[in-house]
């Protein structure tokens, strides 16, 4: 199985390759939909399939071959076609980021045999930041990204509801090997934090919009990402936030003026919630969400939060004394309830831990200014109403999931790379006049 899908990995890069020479643009589209697309497991079982060369430690993989035909191509651009950078003062930010990186990079090559493999992911990221820099600038098509991200997280969860209903009994492309080796109750893709987007996105639109038949595709995508969120993904605090922004969407959208034209929409909503959920609750024997969810204690010294907190304190109170960091490499355990540390691993469930540990005091600094900076200049540029409020509120609950809760921003390659268009996607549309 390994080397059939090397085989297709290599033959997609090749066609990567001549896409890239005819039009670099679309050879990002291309890539973006694979990117988003292929199921990673937060098992990780389907990370073998894209691995193509692993000496020790360190491993080449397929998100590290896409990524660096997109850069040598987006280098061949600029020298080719001579094309300069549009300075922009939102690009400081960035660039002090992975100046933090380098340095991190150094104090690791010093001190820590494991910096390479530890530093491949923020490698990606910086050359994935040029990338978009140098093949859109501020000409960045966030219609055509949202679309592509809809079809291609939607195809994610489609693939992980098929392996979980119908996995152990199908051999076809080892699908009965990969439901069989997943060490979770369930083949979980990691899109779960980005269906949020997708739902609440195609959630509002479908309240406040004109239902048209283009728009059909993105309906089905949202029905599936919620079904996949309650019937596979398990996780409660995705539901926790996925149902206080719905609610959230549901009041900021009716009013007495529109009650008429969307109260049969909310039926429909209403109605697929429903089968969702009780379609989750049939199959509790499988997921335990419901157990989950009812045994939510956040105030026990059991639950995971305390352990999450007491990492975050140490990590932070360690950056007091090592403001440079202590670089990629360097093993970071978690500090349990008892005060003491637990596993030992190259990344905690905390984005900003784990970029003030590799990074520094400096790269922190960007990064928090990178995700952050956005939002506020959004606000600034477009206002407070209905509409923006509820973009602001979906885009910080997606930030909350994939930085405090998960730290998928710098630990999972889809997430990073997702998060990094989202960030400037909308960076670049806080800086236009027209809506989306």
């Amino acid at each position: 199985m390994k080397t059939v899908s090397s085989i297709i990995m290599i033959l997609f890069s090749i066609f990567l390759i001549f896409l890239a020479k005819k039009d670099i643009k679309k050879m990002f589209w291309v890539s973006y939909l694979f990117i988003i697309g292929i199921p990673i497991g937060s098992t990780n079982v389907i990370m073998e399939y894209v691995n193509l060369i692993n000496i020790k430690s360190v491993s080449i993989n397929g998100f590290h071959v896409i990524i660096s035909i997109l850069t040598i191509y987006s280098i061949i651009e600029l020298v080719k076609k001579r094309k300069t950078i549009s300075w922009n003062k939102s690009y400081i930010k960035y660039i002090v980021f992975c100046v933090g990186i380098f340095t991190g990079l150094v104090i690791g090559l010093l001190h820590h045999k494991n910096f390479i493999s530890d530093g491949q992911k923020y490698v990606m990221m910086m050359l994935y930041i040029f990338s978009i820099f140098v093949i859109f600038g501020n000409d960045f098509d966030i219609e055509k990204w949202i679309r592509y991200t809809i079809y291609g997280v939607s195809f994610g969860c489609l693939f992980s509801i098929f392996v979980n209903t119908l996995g152990d009994s199908m051999n076809f492309f080892y699908i009965e090997d990969l439901h069989k080796r997943s060490t979770e109750t369930a083949f979980v893709v990691y899109s779960a934090n980005i269906t949020l987007l997708i739902i609440i996105y195609v959630f509002y639109g479908f309240l406040n919009s004109p239902v048209k038949k283009s728009k059909i595709p993105e309906y089905v995508g949202m029905a599936v990402c919620m079904y996949y969120n309650l019937f596979c993904a398990h996780n409660r605090t995705i539901i926790f936030v996925m149902a206080l922004l719905m609610i959230i969407v549901l009041v900021l959208s009716i009013s007495k003026d529109n009650w008429k034209s969307t109260q049969f929409r909310v039926k429909i909503i209403a109605t697929v919630s429903v089968i969702a959920m009780v379609a989750a609750v049939m199959v509790v024997t499988k997921n335990e969400l419901l157990m989950r969810l009812l045994n939510t204690d956040i105030f026990s010294k059991n639950d995971n939060g305390v352990t999450r907190f007491n990492t975050v304190k140490y990590y932070f109170r360690k950056l007091v004394k090592e403001p440079a960091g202590a670089g990629f490499g360097t093993p970071l355990p978690l500090i349990n309830q008892w005060g003491r540390f637990h596993g030992e691993s190259l990344f905690t469930d905390n984005a900003y831990v784990n970029v003030a540990m590799k990074t520094g005091i400096i790269g922190l600094a960007a990064f928090v200014f990178m995700i952050i900076v956005p939002v506020v200049k959004f606000f600034k540029n477009h206002g407070f109403n209905r509409k923006n409020i509820i973009i602001g509120l979906t885009y910080l609950g997606y930030l909350f999931l994939v930085t405090v809760m998960t730290g998928q921003f710098t630990n999972t390659y889809p997430i990073t790379l997702f998060s990094i268009s989202l960030v400037y996607a909308l960076n670049v549309y806080a800086n236009r006049n027209e809506q989306i």
